[in-house]
């Protein structure tokens, strides 16, 4: 079976917020899920909290001051 995930209000939520989140948390990696987000040290915190609390439907990216573009694929 094949699932595909829409982090679409995740990568938009992301997108509106990336610079204002960069002026207090640059480095960090924020969790997004819906609307809601949340920030960590590090990248694996932030997974794992993300698998934790959200299973498979959730998106972690550093916030930096650029814009940086990802391309994954959206099958799993």
């Amino acid at each position: 079976m094949v699932t595909r995930l829409n982090l679409e209000l995740e990568t938009r939520t992301f997108l509106a917020n990336r610079e204002f989140w960069a002026r207090e948390h640059a480095g960090e990696y924020v969790l997004i899920h819906g609307r809601s987000q949340d920030f960590f040290t590090t990248l694996e915190k932030a997974l794992d909290e993300g698998y934790r609390r959200y299973g498979m439907q959730f998106l972690v990216k550093q916030v930096t001051r650029e814009v940086h573009i990802d391309r994954v694929s959206p099958l799993l």
